[in-house]
């Protein structure tokens, strides 16, 4: 979270970088004095931003001030005590999926002059789908990462891999005694600062790779078809659709995501 002062030269220069629709609320006064309210939820840059305002007329003796209150889904409450110039300080809050609110009493000359309320709500996109790349071999396991893609980020959020179904096992044959490799085991983990998560480990596993080289007919693999899928304030959405597959050869096994395929002596 950060929380920065602005001035009305600098208010105005950020309103014009931000590329969003701002909710204005606007209230009537008796003195003929203007006060507004804006809150708006940035897609791009994912935050909440809002400031509230009354335009004070000091020529004309009024001194204006505004009491302001801006709050969060998770029930956060941040109010603002009014400075000379009649500005609630701007905010910004680390948003997530929600509705934020910004309530603010302006008043002229200690007087109450109308209270201005506004709301965003923050529908956080999801992820459009992700780049698998290689990571390294841990043993016969071959371990992929992948990062992320969309318009948001989502550090800190769970991702689980689902089975889609229809996976299929060339390694298995009639009377082995092994259960042929089809499904996923579902694994779960946590996106990082970088948009990334990992590891996906995909391999056989060697008591199988021994067993199929002592027994089967080699080279040999699995397909696999998984969905992996974020948790959004609205449940559990796919993301990105994969087909999976680990190989055994005599001297070699493979690993392969979303089209990035791996091989190595083993």
């Amino acid at each position: 979270m950060r929380l920065i002062s602005l001035a009305p030269l600098a208010l105005a220069a950020l309103g014009g970088l931000l590329n969003c629709t701002i909710a204005v609320a606007q209230c009537s006064s008796p003195f003929d004095v203007e006060c507004d309210t804006y809150l708006t939820y940035d897609v791009a840059d994912n935050y909440v931003w809002g400031y509230s305002y009354t335009w004070d007329y000091m020529d004309e003796g009024y001194e204006c001030s505004v009491y302001a209150e801006f709050s969060t889904p998770s029930g956060d409450y941040f109010p603002y005590d009014p400075d000379d110039e009649g500005y609630a300080e701007v905010d910004y809050f680390a948003a997530g999926d929600g509705s934020y609110s910004a309530t603010a009493d302006h008043r002229v000359n200690d007087a109450p002059n109308g209270n201005t309320y506004e709301s965003a709500t923050a529908s956080q996109p999801a992820p459009t789908g992700e780049n698998t790349h290689f990571d390294y071999w841990d043993d016969e396991y071959g371990n992929f990462y992948a990062v992320l893609t969309g318009s948001s980020t989502y550090e800190g959020q769970s991702l689980r891999e689902q089975d889609a179904g229809g996976g299929s096992d060339g390694c298995s044959f009639d009377g082995s005694g092994k259960d042929p490799f089809v499904a996923l085991t579902g694994g779960t983990w946590t996106v990082t600062a970088e948009n990334d998560w990992g590891d996906d480990s995909i391999s056989y596993g060697g008591d199988l790779i021994a067993y199929y080289r002592a027994n089967g007919m080699l080279p040999c693999s699995n397909t696999l078809n998984q969905n992996m899928q974020i948790q959004m304030s609205s449940g559990w959405q796919t993301c990105q659709s994969n087909v999976l597959h680990a190989g055994i050869g005599t001297t070699t096994v493979s690993s392969s995501r979303a089209g990035v395929y791996e091989e190595e002596t083993y």
